[in-house]
């Protein structure tokens, strides 16, 4: 960066603490907050009004909600998610929104607004500082960072401590407390206000390429190797939404060069369920993904390779893990078969997620994209081994014979089906939590620039109605869908308001049984006998009436007129209104 554009600006004391943090939100590139307004929030809410940064508030229906909407946002634009709250109930009901962006990795601030500090301590309404509820140690205990912001003096070097947090690799959840006097006040001295997010943050790029070149060596020496790529290799492969136009060339020609580096070696490659798509689903060496969900083909791949008879010329041999922290939805309940007889690396920028859950013999700590690049520079320099053509026909074969095992629930694999017929062509994906996600996991193909999302480190019911709104805003050019079943579509739908009162044109699916049966399949598995099945119903809801009065084109489909359904849902969502088709099983 040209040293013109890492000069500080010297400002004198005119801002006010909240207006200072707008500007901050504002230097990240944030366009959107998400949230429920208060009077806590008091000079927050004036700032904005003022419209200076042209930040825009938007006003959900519950902060739980305004918490996955900022994780959907920060998701495809790649920029930061800000959720902005008021003072106690506020803050505790967006907390589980924060958590899951932080255990899936997602760049989201939370904002809540306090008492004054001459009330701490003496029992206010809605304190949470010196009372009962303590809102920086709950968020401290969900978040990589916490603070309250206690005077102008302590604000810059916080709140760009929480930026530093949030924006760091991996990216992790932050939260900031703004007693409602303190956003007033102005500053005693000068202060330095940064031009751009270089003036206080450093994004990690760790390297190493001799690990990289010893990687590549393995995979291209092995008989049976596997490429294990989870979530955190999304931006060094997909990007973001709002990539300038150097970057976007940067990870096409990546993701190019990495799919021909798998063809060249014969690599078979499979992903996590939260990387589902990372690499193209029909791609002649992908394996789909793995674990929860997961695909025969990858399952078949490394049982046939664990064999020990002479039968088997292939054995499993190597195994390259990059960017996943080996989560027990990822590993298939950390089922031993993904060991091999032979080398395990694994990459990544975390070092207190390497060698978790399995024993490796190489851990690297490296960031993904700066790892796959140093192995795609060596790999052009070097000639396949001996058995890349035994490989290659292996992997033909095997997914020409490995079938899909039958679905739980039929009419949720016909739908994901269905769906993976119409999407058009980079939509974005969000799954909820719902017999629908195994489904869409197992019997549906993303190749980019299609991208599925989900939440399943920590996997919350009605997640994805909310998410799907925050991403539709970051990117409202590409068709953003919601795939959902109906208890959690009842969870946070009433989003669909917000969508409708932004212009948000969203696209709902939501699977309508009746009832919770991801929970009554699990519990019938687990205890046998009957009387499982319709234990957990859900009162028969009109879920279309429900829609339409919350300003959707809402409409009923039964699994055969889905596909024109869908069609005329998308192409209605451009014009900015929200989008519903419910599906009875």
């Amino acid at each position: 960066m040209p040293q013109k554009d890492r000069d500080i600006i010297a400002k004198s004391t005119d801002l006010t603490v909240a207006e200072l943090l707008l500007r901050y939100l504002s230097i990240e590139g944030t366009r959107y907050i998400f949230g429920v307004p208060g009077a806590p929030l008091a000079f927050l809410l004036k700032a904005l009004k003022e419209g200076k940064t042209g930040l825009r508030y938007h006003v959900c229906r519950q902060e739980t909600g305004a918490g996955y909407m900022a994780d959907g946002y920060a998701r495809i634009s790649g920029k930061l998610g800000v959720t902005m709250v008021s003072a106690g109930p506020g803050a505790t009901n967006a907390l589980t929104g924060s958590a899951v962006a932080q255990s899936c990795g997602t760049a989201v601030l939370t904002i809540s607004g306090e008492v004054a500090r001459s009330t701490f301590g003496h029992g206010g309404f809605q304190e949470g500082i010196d009372a009962t509820l303590d809102i920086r140690a709950i968020y401290n205990s969900a978040d990589i960072y916490s603070t309250v912001i206690t005077d102008p003096s302590n604000f810059q070097i916080l709140i760009e401590q929480a930026l530093r947090a949030c924006l760091s690799l991996p990216r992790q959840a932050a939260h900031v407390s703004l007693p409602a006097d303190v956003g007033g006040m102005k500053f005693a001295t000068d202060i330095l206000i940064p031009k751009v997010p270089a003036n206080y943050r450093a994004v990690p790029a760790g390297r190493d390429p001799a690990a990289a070149k010893e990687a590549m060596d393995t995979l291209a020496a092995a008989k049976r190797p596997l490429l294990y790529l989870g979530n955190g290799c999304r931006t060094a492969l997909l990007g973001g939404q709002d990539m300038t136009p150097a970057e976007r060339t940067a990870v096409a020609q990546r993701r190019a060069a990495f799919e021909d580096m798998t063809t060249k070696f014969a690599l078979a490659v499979t992903t996590t369920p939260n990387a589902k798509g990372v690499f193209p689903e029909n791609h002649p060496m992908s394996l789909r993904n793995y674990g929860f969900g997961g695909s025969n083909w990858s399952v078949e791949y490394l049982a046939q390779g664990q064999k020990t008879d002479s039968s088997e010329p292939l054995p499993y041999d190597a195994l390259v893990i990059l960017g996943s922290s080996l989560t027990q939805k990822s590993t298939n309940n950390w089922d031993r078969i993904l060991i091999p007889r032979g080398p395990i690396y694994h990459v990544d920028l975390n070092q207190s997620v390497i060698g978790r859950g399995f024993p490796i013999t190489n851990g690297v700590v490296a960031e993904a994209a700066g790892f796959i690049d140093d192995m795609i520079e060596y790999a052009g320099r070097i000639k396949g081994g001996p058995a890349v053509a035994q490989r290659a026909k292996l992997i033909a074969q095997l997914k020409e014979g490995a079938e899909a095992p039958p679905p739980t629930d039929p009419t949720s694999a016909q739908l994901v089906r269905a769906l993976n017929d119409v999407l058009p062509t980079g939509s974005h994906l969000f799954i909820d939590a719902s017999v629908c996600a195994a489904a869409a996991l197992r019997y549906m193909a993303i190749d980019p620039p299609t991208q599925m999302h989900n939440a399943f480190n920590m996997e919350p019911m009605g997640w994805a109605p909310a998410a799907v709104v925050g991403a539709a805003l970051a990117a409202p050019d590409r068709i953003c869908v919601s795939l959902s079943g109906d208890g959690g579509f009842m969870m946070n739908g009433a989003e669909i308001s917000t969508a409708a009162q932004y212009g948000v044109g969203a696209v709902w699916v939501v699977y309508c049984n009746d009832t919770l049966a991801a929970v009554e399949i699990d519990l019938q598995r687990q205890f046998g006998g009957d009387g499982w099945m319709d234990l957990y119903k859900l009162g028969a809801p009109n879920l279309v009436q429900f829609a339409a009065g919350l300003g959707a084109n809402a409409v009923e489909a039964n699994i055969r007129d889905f596909g024109a359904a869908a069609l005329a849902a998308f192409d209605a969502a451009k014009l900015g209104k929200p989008q519903v088709i419910v599906v009875r099983a």
